[in-house]
């Protein structure tokens, strides 16, 4: 099966092409992506993993892109696809519209395993909605820039083994019982063993909030996740548990990356204290957590 799907921007075509030729911005572009991971890039052609949501479900596939910048397309094709899809492939076609104007166009050819008329249909409809996505979103951050992104990250040395650190993390379901901060939880996995949501409420010096994340575990040496509903302050929170076993103990580090809502960013003097805000709370969080799972493991 092919689909198109166009949008007009209100950008210049090579603002547009950069945004989508760096792969790994992509989870603070698009709302359905939630990690990419390179795997390997020569020139102009790059592999990626990628994570994303598509519909009720979270799935990883690897693609190879080419890029072309002097026509301004990117060709992509899925290598090890996730079932039901059997095959995906397709392009990403950058045209200019008039000055300061673009078009893209988002092209897709597909098939599903066995040809199952069902898949089909239900890849024809995740591809749909989240290409419908994924235009909107580059859209509005071509015509009113990204807004700024701040990354921050806070570390605890652990004398303990790198697995217990991770069972800790990933073990979310007895948060209740060990993080005063954590007031509920609520963890379902997608029917793999390295893809969880975590529903839960925290508590913070801004308030109690109820935030859902998509995390993702790697071996035991990281966690990454997507917060997908979002504190009052953030429209975008991305954060990761990196776990680093050394000589008789484990370096645990919480990063953070973070962007204001459009709202409340406001002047750079109401961005500068609604940032600091948000990060002071983000990273008392993750201390309390990290400074509680030190005195645990130690047994202190």
């Amino acid at each position: 099966m092919d689909t198109t799907h166009d949008i007009t921007i209100n950008a210049d075509p090579g603002e547009v092409y950069a945004l989508l030729a760096h792969a790994e911005r992509w989870p603070e572009l698009f709302e359905p992506t939630i990690r990419v991971k390179h795997v390997e890039h020569r020139g102009t052609t790059e592999t990626f993993r990628i994570w994303a949501s598509a519909g009720d479900l979270v799935k990883s596939w690897t693609s190879v892109r080419e890029l072309d910048p002097g026509s301004r397309r990117i060709t992509f094709r899925q290598v090890v696809p996730a079932p039901p899809i059997a095959s995906m492939s397709g392009t990403w076609v950058v045209e200019q519209d008039g000055p300061g104007r673009t078009t893209l166009r988002l092209l897709h050819t597909f098939s599903a395993v066995d040809d199952d008329p069902e898949a089909l249909a239900w890849i024809e409809q995740v591809t749909d909605e989240n290409s419908r996505t994924e235009l909107a979103d580059l859209k509005a951050v071509a015509e009113r820039g990204r807004g700024e992104v701040r990354t921050f990250a806070d570390s605890v040395r652990i004398t303990a083994p790198a697995d217990a650190v991770h069972a800790f993390l990933w073990e979310a379901e007895h948060w209740t019982d060990r993080l005063p901060h954590v007031a509920a939880v609520r963890l379902d996995d997608y029917g793999t063993p390295d893809v969880q949501s975590l529903r839960m409420t925290t508590l913070s010096k801004v308030g109690e909030h109820e935030t859902m994340s998509i995390r993702i575990t790697e071996g035991t040496s990281r966690i990454g996740y997507k917060q997908l509903d979002l504190p009052p302050l953030l429209d975008l929170h991305l954060g990761s548990w990196t776990i680093e076993a050394g000589p008789g103990e484990t370096v645990l580090t919480s990063e953070h990356t973070i962007r204001l809502r459009p709202e409340v960013a406001g002047d750079r003097e109401s961005t500068a204290v609604n940032l600091a805000k948000a990060r002071d709370a983000l990273s008392a969080n993750s201390m309390a957590t990290m400074l509680i799972a030190k005195s645990l493991l130690e047994g202190v």
